[in-house]
């Protein structure tokens, strides 16, 4: 904050104060693109429209409220940039968001092709190739101020700078910016903890959109111009560039790649017509050397500066200056002698000269010339189950409601039927086990009863209600939670973050844009007292893809119980885990099932005799046999499928 006051104060000139504008303008987009690919992992090629449409939104508004005689200064302007940009987001997005990854990214560029190449035909309101211009200095004054001088346009840019990048590192700190980084990691665990991915991804979308929009908003009112060159590729580009070269993990990323790209951006292109290759090679370099970008290499010296032994590396890096420096200069020349005798230097530079120049005082010039912006987942041995666990019957299981039922399920794939006349009846409050040889279908069970798969016939019950069809946050949100046979957790996110997602869509906090997440006290109690329940207290601020495998295990179930589900799935939850670790495990589910309705897939038949109340028997699809422990050890059905012949 004082910087940005002390700065023009320090460097005064014209070309300083436009500079400095420049990247003010670019840390907002820069941002603003970082709730997409940092925040939730949307990856996209043409964000860039939600930045031109905000300029041009803030130009028509200008001219407005002269022509109409509005009495609103132009410090509230770039709120409307923000609502064109937020506008079209709300328009286009729920679409657009329904995939992420590769659709997503697709489908950006090709609606970013689309606006841009609609600029230069819908002249009424895109002004075609001359854009729409407007006079800042005619709209009413504050505070006695015109906004003639640059340096009072610095200043208001500043203003809204603080004003967005203090709105976006909260909004990083509420329910939704915190489901939105789970989101990020594992789509597919968030739906069963509650969250739909695509509410998730639209509200994200939306927000990029608003903020993308102040920050053309802004370029409008400095350069005082919209044009076809705001929505096109090239900012696209630039401002996914000035996002990952600064670093998407961490919030001051964007802007050290914001500030360093327009810095780039001004000097090469004043002295040499091969600037865009030279941000290619730099781009390529930070790919490959260092995927977290420049907020990935500070951040990698910070337990040295905590020791006390950041000094110890010093020498290494001014060792390594020499050569460095000697490798870019040598690549330089080439690039350079290259590009001078191919002929087509001069007249490039010449224009991108004249381009720049013509902006280094915003007052001066022609008023029709335009600026391309740049800121921019064992066997099972049945001769073990004599020796493992006790079974026993639990009073009153009998004659309880059932809590899942699967009538008459089949699933198929293609021709071939994996689950065939399936049916299933588990009561309140039991501990049942699904067995049964590899193959069997016991996973494919449980993806039809948990939402993961649709039925191809039958139906699903929970609690009497049919919930086949249903999604599987849907399915969640009816009482319905599950592990995975393959450990899966948010594993960019600490311990503490993983169970707090859970407990989030619990407390009724969700998809929450106006609050704190650290402020939410029962959130924090019910997040430590479930991490106290796990033996992971000492671990929580731990990111999950670090911790030992029985670790992310006890992390599972922990995330599993904590939304409260009354029917908990739990998909081989001891499988690659020593005795020791089993037999922990197996106290933790006993312990945090109790009074819950239990379904187990597990291949240790000591596991499965110890904890389960009945069993139930899947071959090919079908269950064969279904009863207490004692009943299922002498069934001869059984002892034939397990060992492959007749038992006598």
């Amino acid at each position: 904050m004082v910087a940005l006051i002390v700065l023009p104060l320090v460097f005064s000139s014209g070309g300083s104060l436009t500079s400095f504008s420049l990247i003010g303008i670019a840390i907002v987009f820069a941002l603003s693109y970082n709730i997409l690919l940092g925040q939730t992992g949307l990856l996209s090629f043409g964000h860039a429209v939600h930045y031109g449409l905000g300029g041009f939104t803030a130009c028509h508004v200008m001219n407005a409220i002269v022509s109409h005689g509005w009495p609103i200064p132009l410090p509230f302007v770039p709120l409307f940039g923000g609502l064109g940009g937020l506008g079209f987001a709300i328009l286009v997005g729920w679409l657009m968001t329904k995939r992420a990854g590769t659709v997503f990214a697709m489908i950006s560029l090709g609606i970013g092709e689309l606006v841009a190449s609609s600029s230069l035909i819908l002249r009424s309101v895109f002004g075609g190739e001359a854009g729409i211009t407007t006079d800042r200095t005619a709209l009413p004054r504050m505070f006695g101020w015109t906004f003639g001088p640059q340096i009072q346009v610095y200043y208001l840019i500043a203003f809204w700078l603080v004003v967005a990048a203090i709105a976006m590192y909260a909004l990083t700190r509420t329910p939704l910016g915190r489901i939105s980084n789970a989101v990020r990691d594992n789509p597919e665990r968030v739906q069963f903890i509650g969250y739909d991915p695509h509410v998730v991804r639209y509200l994200a979308y939306c927000f990029a959109g608003f903020f993308a929009g102040i920050a053309g908003g802004l370029a409008a009112i400095s350069f005082e111009i919209a044009n076809s060159a705001y929505l096109g590729a090239i900012q696209s580009g630039l401002v996914l560039f000035a996002t990952f070269i600064g670093g998407t993990a961490y919030f001051f990323g964007p802007i050290l790649g914001a500030i360093l790209v327009t810095y780039l951006q001004l000097g090469l292109t004043s002295v040499t017509s091969v600037w865009q290759l030279y941000f290619g090679i730099i781009f390529i370099g930070i790919v490959m050397f260092s995927p977290g970008g420049i907020a990935g290499l500070v951040m990698m010296h910070r337990p040295l500066l905590r020791a006390g032994t950041l000094w110890t590396v010093i020498p290494s890096y001014i060792v390594a200056i020499v050569p460095t420096v000697a490798l870019g200069c040598g690549v330089i020349l080439v690039i350079e002698t290259i590009a001078r005798h191919s002929g087509g230097d001069q007249p490039v530079r010449r224009c991108l000269q004249s381009q720049v120049a013509s902006h280094l005082d915003c007052r001066s010039g022609s008023r029709g010339r335009w600026f391309r912006h740049r800121a921019i987942d064992v066997a099972a041995d049945w001769r073990s189950m004599g020796s493992g666990g006790h079974g026993r019957a639990r009073s009153g299981v009998s004659g309880m409601t059932a809590a899942i039922e699967v009538r008459a399920v089949e699933k198929r794939f293609g021709n071939v039927g994996i689950i065939r006349d399936l049916n299933l009846s588990i009561a309140q409050g039991e501990r049942h086990a699904i067995i049964g040889p590899n193959g069997a279908g016991k996973s494919t069970t449980f993806n039809l009863i948990s939402g993961h798969i649709k039925p191809t016939s039958g139906e699903v019950r929970l609690n009497g209600d049919v919930i086949s069809g249903l999604q599987p946050f849907e399915i969640n949100r009816r009482g319905l939670s599950r592990s995975f046979q393959v450990t899966n957790v948010f594993a960019r996110m600490t311990v503490w973050e993983n169970v707090r997602c859970a407990v989030l869509w619990a407390t009724g906090h969700r998809y929450a844009f106006w609050k704190n997440v650290d402020s939410l006290p029962e959130v924090r109690e019910r997040t430590a007292r479930i991490l106290e329940d796990i033996h992971l207290t000492h671990r929580r601020d731990v990111p999950a893809g670090l911790l030992t495998y029985a670790e992310q295990r006890e992390l599972e179930i922990g995330i599993t119980i904590a939304g409260g589900a009354t029917v908990v799935m739990l998909d081989e939850p001891t499988a690659g885990m020593s005795h020791a670790e089993t037999e922990r495990a197996v106290s933790l589910i006993r312990r945090l099932t109790e009074g819950r309705t239990l379904v187990i897939v597990e291949h240790d038949m000591s596991v499965v005799f110890g904890l389960a109340d009945r069993i139930s028997v899947l071959v090919y699809g079908h269950i064969i046999a279904s009863g207490t422990p004692e009943e299922i050890r002498r069934d001869p059905k059984v002892r034939e499928a397990y060992l492959g012949e007749e038992a006598h």
